[in-house]
């Protein structure tokens, strides 16, 4: 019963029927491993972001994973961060939802006709880059944003290792190689 009562607070389950225009919806993937984020535009059609490009398909096409049909959750939007915390990564964000319904449809239908969201890159640029942009003008995907931190912070000292090793070896002569003692090379005593 518990596990129950912490699924209704923490993610919701909706089903066709519930569905509206301009609704982030996403299923869970690959054992749970990962969410899948679309647009629902009606008319039991979804449009989302995949390697080939933003794409437009049926409802159960969307839910489809292999011969099962995955259970539709709604992403929840404007989360407190202490709520946010404590909620499996790529089900919501603290983002506010300020565009009406109406709104996110159409900016899911522009960016399907004119064929563009960019290159699909699974960090960067996704299916729930996708669906959080139609709704709120930002791209966010909360369920890669640890990882690109940490891309971020591994570059961040990779440099600054690499900047500290140039200024240790410009101004340290063992490690310039001038050890002070003149060197006798067998090819310099040969010429």
């Amino acid at each position: 019963m518990a596990a129950r009562i912490l699924s209704k607070v923490f993610t919701v389950v909706v089903t066709q029927e519930e569905l509206e225009p301009g609704d982030h919806v996403y299923t869970y993937r690959w054992y749970g491993l990962y969410t899948h984020h679309g647009i629902y535009v009606g008319e039991g059609t979804m449009i989302h972001f995949t390697r080939i490009g933003v794409d437009m398909t049926c409802l159960d096409c969307f839910q489809r994973e292999g011969e099962k049909l995955r259970s539709l959750h709604s992403y929840a939007y404007g989360r407190s961060l202490l709520r946010f915390m404590f909620t499996r990564w790529g089900t919501c964000t603290t983002l506010p939802d300020l565009k009406s319904p109406q709104e996110v449809a159409n900016k899911a239908r522009e960016l399907h006709e004119r064929g563009g969201f960019g290159e699909y890159d699974l960090f960067n640029n996704n299916c729930e880059h996708f669906a959080t942009f139609c709704r709120t003008g930002v791209r966010e995907s909360t369920q890669t944003a640890w990882f690109c931190a940490c891309e971020q912070k591994i570059k961040k000292v990779k440099a600054w290792a690499l900047k500290h090793l140039r200024e240790l070896s410009s101004s340290d002569p063992k490690i310039r190689g001038d050890s002070g003692i003149e060197s006798k090379s067998p090819i310099a005593e040969q010429a």
